[in-house]
């Protein structure tokens, strides 16, 4: 009996040790799967392309008189680029009527300077009866573009050729970026997303605006704003901001060295506070940058972004019992008077017009 119980034993412990060995082995492939699969992956990962950059290749309004020469820039617009993809090379066609104006020259631009970046490049090709400039620029990697909110790769210089009240549009395409993680072109689908613009032809007495309007809390363009000009004896003219914040106006009346235009240009939003600056316009003057004009959101006294949080029932507190100063952020429900009980009331409604 002894004996057959120590056979028992042996052949259990002999199954143990070959179940053993089974799941040993078995472990053993498929932690082999495990790493060849990841190492798969992450060389897939290291040669994969560079994900499509985010913003705008931008060629901005202009205008100009007749037989002058104006410089127009091209902006990369909003455009946000990983460190491994940061770009450092950017190409594309640019089509205009050339009755209007002639491309005379290009010239780098602040995101492009030199040494960092070679000369720009241009050639002319046609077809189907029109003339594209394949424009282009490459620079070293020590100098890619990661992240810009706004900036100019490029400043193309025209001769103006068109009579007043000529316009012409200036389109963008076939955009093409080499990234810093590859050094090619991308191929497929364009990277960013062109944004074309136009040219005006002003009257000797006449001009043009531009500007941009802004988010306060971080400096970024607010599109879709309805922006409105007055002044010039009577002008009143309104527009939409388009994408980065971008607004124009053209034929805008000038007056002269001794009497100067005044103009008024006024924001507004819905969820935002408006907001206005001032400017003045004599005759020559073809084309007038306005300043920023920001926009606060109704309701972030503390200009973080966010309506009507802790901090700003704070600030708005404070702000009534007198102990802080007290603007027009505060009068949100547009009474003329900041930082009132109906104010406060509408902190707590959300009742703010």
């Amino acid at each position: 009996m002894g004996n057959m119980n120590d056979s028992m034993r042996e052949g259990n412990e002999e199954r143990r040790e070959d179940r053993d060995g089974k799941f040993s082995v078995h472990t053993l492939s498929l932690l082999s799967i495990f790493y060849i699969y990841t190492g798969i992956v992450a060389i897939l990962i290291a040669v994969a392309p560079c994900p499509a950059y985010a913003g705008y290749l931008h060629v901005s309004d202009a205008c100009g008189y007749e037989n002058t020469t104006v410089t127009v820039p091209v902006e990369l617009v909003d455009v946000d680029a990983s460190t491994n993809c940061s770009i450092v090379g950017i190409e594309f066609e640019l089509v205009f009527d050339e009755g209007v104006i002639n491309l005379t020259g290009v010239h780098s631009g602040a995101l492009t300077p030199q040494p960092g970046w070679d000369s720009p490049k241009v050639r002319s090709i046609c077809a189907g009866g029109k003339r594209r400039h394949v424009i282009g620029v490459v620079g070293a990697a020590s100098s890619a573009i990661t992240n810009v909110s706004r900036g100019s790769i490029l400043r193309l210089n025209f001769r103006v050729t068109g009579s007043p009240g000529d316009k012409t549009w200036m389109n963008i395409s076939s955009i093409k970026l080499v990234n810093s993680s590859s050094f090619q072109y991308n191929s497929g689908t364009a990277p960013i997303s062109p944004w074309n613009g136009t040219f005006s032809v002003c009257a000797p007495d006449t001009g043009c605006i531009s500007g941009t309007v802004t988010y306060a809390c971080n400096g970024s363009g607010v599109e879709g704003a309805t922006v409105t000009l007055t002044g010039g004896g009577g002008y009143n003219k309104s527009t939409t901001t388009g994408a980065g914040g971008v607004y124009h106006f053209a034929a805008v009346p000038c007056g002269n060295h001794t009497s100067a235009y005044g103009y008024t240009v006024s924001a507004i939003k819905e969820g935002f506070l408006a907001n206005s600056t001032s400017f003045y316009l004599a005759s020559p003057s073809p084309a007038t940058t306005v300043e920023p004009i920001p926009l606060w959101l109704k309701g972030d006294l503390n200009n973080d972004g966010v309506s009507r949080g802790v901090g700003d029932f704070v600030k708005m507190g404070l702000a009534w019992m007198g102990l802080i100063k007290k603007d027009f952020r505060y009068d949100l429900n547009s009474d003329g008077t900041p930082a009132s009980i109906g104010d406060i009331f509408a902190m707590f409604t959300s009742r703010a017009t």
